[in-house]
Parts: C-alpha cells; sequence; structure tokens
C-alpha cells in the first residue's frame, strides 16, 4: 500500500514538473509572437473597415474604401471554393507479366481506386460541417494573416439510426417506440483553428523543424468531464484566462464598424485548455493541460504521449505566401497595408473638398476678428474693416482623382491578384475584351498568377491527407461502404481494412485545384472536341493522299456526351444519357472496342470498293455511336 501511494506521489511530482515545462514553454512563445499577432490584428481590421476615427472632425468623410479586402475575398473564395481529387499510389507492387513488361496488377490499381474515393469521401463528406466552410475559415486566416491551421485528428463516434414501428396498415404503432441503430464508427476530422491559438516553439527555421506546437482552446468545463481521456478536470480555474487574447481576436471576429467582439457567455464555466504536440524520436507526444484554479499554476488532464503513427504534427499549416527560414506565412496585407490608407485618405480628401467648395463659408463683420474659427462646410469666419473677398474654395479635379486612383488600383492589382479574378474585365488595358478566346486567355494567365499560393494549398492538402491515410492504416479496423460520383452517377465502393495497408504514397490532381465555372469546362471540352476532329481529319487525308492503312484516331462522341452532360445546370444529368449496352441493343451493327481496333488498323476489309478503309472507320464510328445514341 505504501508503495502504492508513494508511486502515486511520484506520478503527481512528475505531471507537476511537467506542467511547468510545458507553462513556461507556453509564456515564452506568447512573449515571442505578441509582436506578430500586434501586426495581424491591424490586417484584420483593414480586412474589416475597422478605423479610428476619435480625432476626425464629425464633418469629414469617414469611406472606407475596401481595395484590400476586395482583393482577399476573391482570393479566399477562390481557394476555398476547390475539391480537390486525391491519387493514392501504392508502392513495391508492379509487376512482370508473361510479356516480359511491366505492369501494375488490376488489384493495386482498384485499390487506388478505393483510396482515393475514401479520401475525397472523407473531404466532401465525412465532416459534420461542409468542409467548404471549415476550409473558408482556414484560408480567411492564410490569406489575412498568412498562416491559417487546421487540425487533422481521428474521433472515435457513435453514429444512429431510427425508424419507427408500424402496424399492418401502415399507420405508426406506437410515437414513443423508436428503434435506434446505434453503430461505432470513426472518421477523420478536420477542424480550423483561430490563428491567434497557436503558438510555434521558437528557433525554428521552418513549420516541419519546430520542436513543439500548442494549440489554445476554451472549452466548456461540463465537455471537459465528459472526455474520458481527461482527469483533474475539478482542479481547472472555471474561467477564460486569456489576456491578451481578447484584443487581438476582436479584430478578427467583428463585424463592420463594431467596436467591441462579441463576448464569451460568461454563464457557462469555461476553462482555457492547451494541447501540446512534441516531436521526440520516439514519434508524436500529445498531451493536454489546462489552467488551475491555484495561482493559475498548470494541471496535467492527460500525460504526454505518443498516440499516432505519423510523426508530424496533426496541426497544419495554410500559407499565403511562405516565407523563408521561418514557420509563419507572409500576409497579402504584408507590404500593402499603405495602399490601403493612401486610398481612404485620397478618397475622403476629395470628398471634404467638394463638400467645402459647393457649401461655402460665411463672411460677416462682427467687430472683432477671431482666430478660433472651424473651417466646416457652411462654417462662419468674422472680419473688421473692409469686407474681404468671398472666401470660398476651389472645386476638386475629378480627373486627377480618377488618375491617382487608377494609379493605386494597378499598384494593388499588380502586388495581389488580378482583376480576372473576381471575374470583373479591365476593358483599359484587355484588348480582346468582349471575345470569349480573349477573356478566356487573361483567365487563364490571371489564374496562374495565383499558382503560387494554389500550390501552397495544395502542399497543405497534401499533408493533410497523408494525416489521414495514415489514421486510417492506424485506427480503421471496420469495412466500410462510401458513394462516389462518376458522370452524375453514384457508384458504391467497398474499402476494405487491408486496402490500408501497405507503402502508400499520395497527392492531388491538379486540375481539382483550378476552379472553372461550367461555361468554361463546356468551353474547354468544345475545343478539345474541336482539336481532336481536326487531327482525326488530317489522319483521314493523309492516309488517302499515302494509300496507308494506318491506325487513324477517331472521336468517341458517347464520351463526349457522358462528359459534357454534367456541365449543365440540370437536375440528375444521368436520366439524359444511355447506358453502352443499350447503344448497342438499340444499334446491333455497332462494333465492339475490338472489332473498332481492327477496322482502323486495316485489318477488316468489308468496306465498299474504292473508299478507304480507315476513312470507312472513322466515319462508321461517328455515325454509328450518334445514330445509336438518337435511335435508343
Amino acid at each position: 500500500m505504501k508503495e502504492k501511494q508513494a508511486k502515486k506521489v511520484e506520478d503527481s511530482q512528475l505531471a507537476s514538473k511537467r506542467a511547468e515545462v510545458w507553462k513556461t514553454r507556453f509564456d515564452r512563445c506568447e512573449s515571442n509572437q505578441e509582436k506578430l499577432f500586434s501586426k495581424v490584428s491591424k490586417f484584420y481590421d483593414i480586412m474589416y473597415a475597422v478605423q479610428s476615427n476619435e480625432n476626425v472632425a464629425p464633418w469629414r468623410a469617414k469611406i472606407y474604401v475596401p481595395i484590400m479586402a476586395s482583393k482577399a475575398w476573391d482570393l479566399i473564395a477562390r481557394l476555398s471554393s476547390v475539391l480537390p481529387y486525391f491519387r493514392t499510389r501504392i508502392n513495391d507492387e508492379i509487376i512482370v507479366n508473361q510479356s516480359g513488361d511491366m505492369e501494375i496488377p488490376k488489384e493495386i490499381r482498384n485499390r487506388q481506386k478505393r483510396l482515393d474515393a475514401k479520401l475525397t469521401y472523407d473531404y466532401e463528406y465525412g465532416q459534420e460541417e461542409p468542409m467548404k466552410l471549415k476550409v473558408f475559415d482556414t484560408m480567411l486566416d492564410a490569406v489575412v494573416a498568412g498562416t491559417g491551421f487546421a487540425k487533422a485528428g481521428w474521433h472515435y463516434g457513435e453514429h444512429k439510426s431510427y425508424s419507427r414501428i408500424y402496424n399492418d396498415e401502415g399507420q405508426v404503432e406506437d410515437m414513443s417506440k423508436e428503434k435506434v441503430k446505434t453503430t461505432k464508427k470513426g472518421n477523420n476530422t478536420f477542424e480550423p483553428i483561430n490563428f491567434f491559438n497557436v503558438f510555434i516553439g521558437d528557433n525554428a527555421s521552418n513549420y516541419g523543424k519546430a520542436k513543439y506546437v500548442i494549440v489554445r482552446s476554451f472549452k466548456p468545463i461540463d465537455e471537459l468531464k465528459a472526455d474520458p481521456r481527461l482527469s483533474n478536470v475539478d482542479r481547472l480555474n472555471n474561467e477564460q484566462i486569456k489576456g491578451n487574447f481578447d484584443t487581438h481576436n476582436q479584430s478578427r471576429n467583428r463585424l463592420v464598424n463594431e467596436s467591441k467582439a462579441e463576448q464569451t457567455d460568461d454563464t457557462v464555466p469555461t476553462a482555457t485548455v492547451y494541447e501540446v504536440f512534441e516531436r521526440t524520436l520516439k514519434g508524436m507526444k500529445c498531451g493536454t493541460y489546462g489552467v488551475g484554479k491555484s495561482d493559475k499554476v498548470w494541471v496535467e488532464l492527460e500525460e504526454p504521449k505518443v498516440k499516432y503513427w505519423h510523426n508530424n504534427f496533426p496541426v497544419q499549416p495554410f500559407y499565403c505566401r511562405r516565407k523563408s527560414y521561418s514557420p509563419w506565412g507572409e500576409s497579402l496585407f504584408e507590404n500593402n497595408s499603405s495602399l490601403q490608407y493612401a486610398t481612404n485618405d485620397l478618397f475622403n480628401h476629395y470628398l471634404d473638398n467638394w463638400n467645402l467648395s459647393i457649401d461655402s463659408m460665411i463672411m460677416y463683420e462682427d467687430g472683432t476678428l477671431t482666430s478660433d474659427f472651424i473651417i466646416e462646410p457652411g462654417g462662419e469666419i468674422t472680419y473688421t474693416g473692409e469686407k474681404p473677398e468671398a472666401f470660398k474654395f476651389p472645386e476638386p479635379n475629378p480627373a486627377q482623382l480618377s488618375m491617382v486612383m487608377g494609379v493605386i488600383e494597378k499598384a494593388v492589382e499588380n502586388a495581389t491578384v488580378p482583376q480576372y479574378i473576381s471575374g470583373v474585365p479591365n476593358s483599359s488595358i484587355d484588348k480582346t475584351a468582349g471575345t470569349a478566346k480573349g477573356i478566356s486567355m487573361i483567365s487563364e494567365a490571371a489564374t496562374e498568377k495565383i499558382g503560387y499560393m494554389r500550390d501552397n494549398f495544395k502542399q497543405s492538402m497534401v499533408q493533410i491527407g497523408k494525416i489521414w491515410l495514415s489514421n486510417l492504416q492506424q485506427f480503421q479496423d471496420r469495412t466500410e461502404e462510401i458513394r462516389s460520383y462518376e458522370r452524375g452517377e453514384e457508384k458504391p465502393n467497398i474499402v476494405l481494412p487491408q486496402d490500408y495497408e501497405g507503402d502508400i504514397d499520395l497527392t492531388i490532381d491538379d486540375d481539382s485545384l483550378t476552379p472553372m465555372t461550367k461555361e468554361e469546362k463546356r468551353g474547354s471540352l468544345e475545343a478539345l472536341t474541336a482539336q481532336a476532329l481536326m487531327i482525326q481529319k488530317a489522319a483521314i487525308e493523309q492516309s488517302n493522299i499515302l494509300g496507308t492503312k494506318d491506325y487513324i484516331p477517331t472521336v468517341n462522341y458517347t464520351e463526349i456526351l457522358e462528359e459534357s452532360v454534367q456541365y449543365y445546370a440540370v437536375k440528375d444529368p444521368a436520366r439524359f444519357l444511355v447506358s453502352k449496352e443499350d447503344i448497342k441493343e438499340a444499334d446491333p451493327m455497332i462494333q465492339s472496342e475490338e472489332e473498332k481496333m481492327m477496322t482502323l488498323n486495316g485489318t477488316t476489309p468489308n468496306t465498299p470498293d474504292g473508299q478507304d478503309p480507315g476513312l470507312a472507320a472513322a466515319q462508321g464510328n461517328m455515325g454509328g455511336a450518334m445514330g445509336g445514341y438518337n435511335g435508343a
């Protein structure tokens, strides 16, 4: 008994020492990042049009021109609207077939497709809240603060399904009796983290080399008590210990022109909690601490231990622009905030001048000249002696304002994102305005200009995907049914636990990160089809001139129809298409793929006299596909 008590005391002392170490680390990080947080707070003031008008005369204009905020929102919308398609590759599975050629076994290719579908499914449907909203929060911090954060973890939970009991007549037998089916289920998670709540170990040349990361949060006491992993919850302070957090965070969360951010509901007992992540030789250690009741001394709620197989921080950064030799990114406002201030000053001075010019100041004799008058529209000035000329301000020159504003807008565009990102052409510089091709070219150029930011987003999502994949390898022990969409139709997939085994690499399809409107996709498909037809025609002409029977490429119109129908604003696009089997049944003359290949290569002689076999095959394929489709 004494040995157990002694062991308990020893463990408690070690826990206290660990808590003291982590509190010291946090205090150092908070001190080091205070300057950064203060700067970012000003960036959020610019984002939400917050300006100080305390020392500004009441009559002066206080217009805020959101020139920088507009660029930021365009970029955030552009990056958060994409649906990344994950692509996996199972290594060490290449075989040599009977012909001596290397190939990837069909089963491996099918496994990769199932993994791709699973990870994309987790992104699109695996979250309680729409992923687009979560990514939006992270990208907001990335663009404004320079760095956004999200935590990729694993959640053990239960899924409940409900159904009522009905009698033979189809009526509800008893409203109080509900069949509840509870299914044990774990899933990957993606949780955005407030920029002002992340603290990175100092002296790190980049995020990947940081020794530790601390994440602060404010959680209800009841929620902490309900977590079976945590202990010592009763020792926590039941009030948030926020320090300068309120000051910084009000800039991030306030609405336009609000002077104060919403405060936390004081009626709910809430504690300040710190999740700590430390990179060790044994792996990534994760622990939890909270602020205690006694002199804000930290209390260990969960002993740090290795939780994950992967040796990556579950908290991953998203960058607008990377900084060299720094774990922090560069904000879109970093070097452009002065342009916003200049825009506001210029516009407001113009309005002030205009008000003074149209509402002249009044001159009148009072016998005494005073010097304490206020210059304002409709103001009064006293004089002595001979009446002076009318006191009138010159009218402002709109051309000068337009010229200067144009210079500023061009500087902002060059330093941020092109105007075409927001879908607004600039006719003054766009010589092809009004033409579909010209707009497409400039839009593509604009997209490429933000390619660097898009690549940063890609690399961050790749890291998230790798963590998700590792979590599935470590925790997923159940067969799962998921559904993916191909050409508007649902396709079921059964993912087995053994599908996650092996050495697996992961990346993201670049095309999935390039947002395109349906009109752009239709135009792209039309251009591709036209190009294919031109090549096909050239091949046929060459074959006729040379008298050869070489392979002639043909356009698969059925595939084009299947691909293009999903780019039109219709519900259930699959109902506009028929299957290839239905087409064959409707027109038995349609050849199989093997037969077409034989015909195209000139091995099938059943062609009309005097006609090139390749040409006949191409025309037959073209007409057969379209005729079969229409007939069916």
